[in-house]
């Protein structure tokens, strides 16, 4: 899998949560689910919650990829990329929970 564009699965994402197509459900799903799985889902997952405009669904997505993520592929990370990414993910945190108060 190529690093697909965050519009790509910006439209996955929609695909998945309103398209009444199952087929497209379906495909978006399986797009997903690769997704998640490939390296490129660190960085796919950081930028879906920096967009600012993000819907629910695609933070919930980036969230749970991200949780995923470090919980079961911690270690192919590099190591000089875990600062960052703790930096990262504190910023959400700080953002997110400033946005619900």
């Amino acid at each position: 899998m190529e690093k697909p564009s965050l519009e790509l699965v910006v439209q996955a994402l929609a695909a998945l949560y309103h398209d009444p197509n199952s087929k497209a459900k379906e495909q978006a799903s399986v797009f997903l689910n690769q997704l998640q799985k490939s390296p490129f889902a660190w960085e796919v997952a950081d930028q879906l919650l920096h967009e600012p405009s993000g819907d629910t669904n695609a933070r919930y997505f980036a969230a749970h990829t991200m949780r995923t993520k470090v919980y079961f592929n911690y270690n192919e990370l590099p190591a000089d990329s875990r600062v960052s990414l703790r930096d990262s993910l504190l910023s959400h945190v700080t953002r997110f929970g400033s946005a619900s108060q």
